[in-house]
Formats: structure tokens, C-alpha cells, sequence
């Protein structure tokens, strides 16, 4: 009964869930802090690689482009702020590029993990 009620539930299309894990521990979130953006986008399940962190690579916006530049993706960027510990983030897709127009896909989010999950999807532009 199970082979004729569930056939074709493990299609080659049928990719099982992965919880995230960090190939170097997070001063600002936990494997279980990111598991509600696991859940929300395929893209963040897995291990995660981290290519830059103020604490090891300084402040400088240039070591910031220096580590996403050309990386094949997706990459999530993750700030705590000093004020208050609110924690925000953004999810792209696609490769990082120098470039002097916009580009992206409707998948990129923007997010909150603290104080409160909040997930905010791309959406087209009224006059596109």
C-alpha cells in the first residue's frame, strides 16, 4: 500500500533538509538561530563557510569586498548591532560582482533574527 499511496515521493528532485551547521563558530548566532532561515530558504541549509568576521579581518569595508567578491554563493551577511544586540542580515543568491547597475533575483531576502525573526522578500518594482 505504502509503494502505491507515496509513489514518486523520493523523486530525483526530492532534496532532503539539512540543518545549517558553521565551519567556524559565531559570536553572533548559533546553528539554532539559524535554523528558522534553514527552513525558509534551501540555500542556507548545509555548512555554512565564513569569509569574513570583524573580530578576525578588521573593520574595513575593503576586506568586506575583498572575501565576497567572486565567491560562487549564496552568501548570507549577519550584523549585530553594539546599541541594542538586534541582529539583521541579508541572503543573495547570486555571485557578488562589481557592477554600476543593480542585479539580484526575487530569492534574495533581508531578515532580523533578534530580537524578533522577521523575513522580508524581494518584490518587483511598480514601473518594471
Amino acid at each position: 500500500l505504502s509503494k502505491i499511496c507515496f509513489k514518486g515521493l523520493h523523486s530525483p528532485s526530492f532534496k532532503p533538509f539539512v540543518a545549517p551547521t558553521l565551519d567556524i563558530p559565531s559570536e553572533i548566532a548559533s546553528p539554532q538561530d539559524l535554523l528558522p532561515l534553514a527552513l525558509y530558504s534551501q540555500h542556507l541549509q548545509g555548512t555554512w563557510k565564513r569569509l569574513y568576521s570583524t573580530s578576525v579581518d578588521g573593520l574595513s569595508f575593503n576586506r568586506v569586498t575583498n572575501a565576497v567578491l567572486g565567491y560562487d554563493g549564496p552568501t548570507c551577511i549577519l550584523i549585530k548591532t553594539q546599541e541594542d544586540g538586534t541582529v539583521l542580515g541579508a541572503l543573495a543568491n547570486e555571485r557578488w560582482k562589481e557592477h554600476n547597475r543593480f542585479y539580484g533575483s526575487s530569492k534574495n531576502i533581508l531578515f532580523t533574527l533578534a530580537p524578533r525573526l522577521r523575513i522580508y522578500r524581494s518584490r518587483t518594482p511598480s514601473n518594471a
